[in-house]
């Protein structure tokens, strides 16, 4: 069948486009085959439920770290990932918790905190801040007590839906950093990040016999999106499963864009003995966000609603 020049054209500006797409997607296809592949490693090392996925161990880190291959140095918002994470991320601990249950996202300068409804919903929870008071000294002996110290500030929950697995915290606490809310949803095949590093951003524990210790610490990870719907529970609130590697501690982080805005809360994580482990993350619009915040900062306070940032 002949074109006409118009067709031929068009055609060819079709297809240029598609390829350019087209290579743009075959690397992260094969970077998500070089994660199966890990992920296959585990599965068959009896990783193959959640429960496997609930500690920081070496085989997760891995994952992770291959997670990152092939990222820009720099790829929010200009910054690299631990650059942009860098004490930003808020480490919820409770009392009866050896390590530190989960995470929580700060959305103004006044204390209130996004986070999964499950880390906090099971009595009292704290926002862990270690404080370091001056330098530590070099080559000398010291007590560490007079160099730095753990405060822990008691939140209360101003909303949460155990359905759609989301809360917002309150703490009497400014926090130096915020996140910026999204006010737009995420696209599929989209690039996403989540990290947390600094000085809250959990710690390590080892021993004799472990190389590379076990807990809650710092981690950074990348993805894409793989899906995402509107949830019948609440219209207001977006599910997505990505491709960011989570395990258990990483509940209520952060999950960002290129451009550093919020577009999620991580929630929970999906693994089958057939397929790689997927990451869920949840974010409720900015505007039902500001209007639960506002309503309760004027109940509580009774003063004029300071700005949310969107």
């Amino acid at each position: 069948l002949l074109l006409s020049p118009f067709l031929r054209s068009f055609s060819l500006v079709a297809f240029s486009r598609c390829d350019r797409y087209l290579g743009v997607m075959q690397g992260w296809l094969t970077k998500w085959i070089k994660m199966r592949a890990l992920a296959s490693i585990c599965l068959l090392s009896a990783c193959s439920n959640v429960e496997n996925w609930t500690y920081d161990k070496p085989s997760i880190r891995a994952l992770q770290k291959e997670s990152l291959v092939g990222i820009p140095a720099k790829p929010i918002a200009g910054q690299s990932l631990e650059e942009f994470f860098l004490d930003k991320v808020g480490l919820i601990v409770t009392s009866s918790n050896r390590f530190p249950s989960g995470r929580a996202v700060s959305i103004t300068h006044d204390g209130y905190y996004l986070t999964a409804w499950h880390v906090v919903d099971e009595g009292e929870f704290f926002l862990s801040d270690f404080v370091i008071l001056k330098p530590l000294p070099e080559g000398v002996a010291f007590k560490a007590e007079d160099y730095r110290r753990i405060d822990r500030h008691l939140g209360r929950v101003v909303w949460h839906d155990p359905k759609v697995d989301l809360a917002i915290v309150k703490f009497d606490f400014q926090s130096a950093h915020r996140f910026q809310l999204a006010n737009y949803r995420s696209q599929i095949g989209g690039q996403v990040f989540s990290g947390a590093a600094g000085t809250n951003s959990g710690s390590l524990v080892t021993s004799e016999g472990r190389k590379d210790g076990v807990g809650n610490g710092p981690f950074l990870t990348a993805g894409v999106i793989l899906k995402s719907k509107n949830l019948k529970s609440d219209p207001a609130v977006v599910g997505y499963q990505s491709t960011l590697v989570a395990r258990g501690g990483m509940s209520g982080g952060p999950v960002v864009d290129q451009t550093g805005n919020l577009i999620g809360i991580i929630t929970k994580i999906h693994a089958s003995l057939l397929s790689a482990p997927t990451t869920a993350f949840a974010m409720m619009s900015a505007s039902k966000v500001g209007e639960i915040v506002t309503r309760d900062r004027n109940e509580k306070t009774g003063t004029a609603p300071l700005t949310l940032e969107r």
